[in-house]
């Protein structure tokens, strides 16, 4: 049977999985396709609601430097637009983006 949220435990919390936050861009489809995975992806759902966070803005941050690295944020955006000569990842229909939302 596929994992439900309420399911993913700390017992069950692979210590490898996404140990710190991506350092190359390229790293964000293979998450993406990791996350395709149930146990996986309410992994990062518990990863994310453990970071907590004082106001809405503040967990949204916290959630964001977790998973990326200033050197990939640098190469994502909401919708993927191209700045400067460099096309961005869009991010608004990811499935990071469902697991920290």
């Amino acid at each position: 049977t596929n994992p439900t949220e309420s399911q993913a435990t700390e017992q069950e919390m692979d210590p490898d999985f996404l140990p710190e936050p991506l350092k190359e861009v390229e790293e964000v489809k293979l998450l993406e396709e990791i996350l395709l995975d149930n146990d996986k992806y309410y992994q990062l759902v518990t990863i994310i609601r453990n970071l907590g966070g004082g106001s809405i803005t503040s967990a949204v941050k916290r959630a964001w430097s977790r998973v990326f690295s200033i050197k990939v944020m640098a190469f994502v955006n909401w919708k993927g637009v191209a700045t400067k000569n460099h096309q961005k990842q869009g991010l608004k229909k990811s499935i990071i983006t469902k697991a920290i939302f």
